[in-house]
């Protein structure tokens, strides 16, 4: 009777199976995980396996029936995997497209320049057919000084404008100012935000084609064609203002050269516009400066159209 009770079932003991059991973390999660961050460095070297780890992971996790955790984990290494990468990749784009931008912007104020100052150019030309002289640099023969851009006026459309100023009395006149201080859209540079400034001076200095306030006469204009007239210059004036670039000799491109890292613009006797590089030679500078000297000496070299 002992032996037989002895191998009795114990009453107090459950007889429902025991269903409990550890619940481990997937690896494969875990390394999607990891392979996720990395990829924040690494890009696509580390988020490739981190996609396949975590796709795995979540399979073998719903074949586990609870038995294998990390849903969270292989998810968020899944969204790294992906993300990451693409956001490096638009970083790239961006550290790609800005100086791209920046440089479009540079060349459509050099091309805007460039247009302003052919079209400067083309009223003094016509000023010089109708008057045979190339309009002064400062015109005193009325009064008071008139400055060139005043004088060419008429020639650009705006002959109202030019029988509003009156050149007996100084630019900046109570009388005068009404013109003065409208802006001319053809003077104002791209990189001048002032709307009455210009940067478009007459070169004026010893042996240039302004030297002092003598107009070229039309029997010397075929001698300058590859002489500078004007210049894009690096200090603003406002544009009714008879004052203009003095060249130097000594140190020919002073205040050139500022407004942007290809050089300045300038306009030849010829009426071409050219951009002068920022190293240029000063003896070719000299010697483009120069209406007596011998222009044709390393211009198509030095110069770029």
């Amino acid at each position: 009777m002992g032996a037989f009770m002895s191998n009795s079932p114990d009453p107090y003991r459950s007889l429902a199976p025991s269903t409990a059991t550890a619940s481990s973390t997937s690896g494969k999660a875990i390394a999607s995980l990891v392979l996720g961050l990395g990829s924040l460095v690494c890009s696509i070297v580390t988020a490739i396996p981190g996609l396949i780890f975590g796709i795995m992971s979540l399979g073998d996790i719903s074949r586990s029936e609870g038995r294998v955790s990390g849903r969270g984990m292989a998810i968020t290494g899944i969204v790294l995997s992906v993300a990451l990468p693409l956001l490096n990749i638009i970083c790239l784009l961006i550290a790609l497209l800005v100086p791209a931008v920046g440089a479009a912007r540079q060349a459509a104020r050099r091309a805007q320049s460039a247009n302003n100052l052919r079209q400067i150019t083309m009223a003094a030309h016509q000023y010089e057919s109708q008057n045979r002289r190339l309009p002064a640099v400062a015109d005193d023969s009325q009064g008071a000084p008139v400055s060139w851009r005043v004088d060419i006026l008429p020639f650009m459309e705006q002959i109202s404008l030019y029988k509003l100023y009156d050149k007996t009395q100084p630019w900046n006149s109570e009388k005068n100012r009404t013109v003065s201080d409208r802006h001319m859209p053809l003077y104002s540079s791209p990189e001048e935000r002032a709307l009455n400034n210009t940067h478009y001076l007459a070169v004026m200095g010893p042996g240039t084609a302004f030297e002092g306030n003598k107009p070229i006469e039309l029997q010397r204009f075929g001698s300058i064609s590859q002489t500078i007239l004007y210049v894009e210059a690096d200090a603003a004036v406002p544009w009714a203002e008879p004052k203009d670039y003095n060249y130097n000799p000594a140190d020919p491109a002073a205040g050139l050269g500022g407004l942007r890292p290809s050089g300045f613009m300038a306009a030849m006797g010829d009426g071409s516009i050219r951009t002068i590089p920022a190293d240029t030679d000063p003896a070719v500078l000299r010697a483009l400066m120069s209406r007596d000297g011998d222009d044709n000496q390393g211009v198509d070299s030095a110069l770029d159209q």
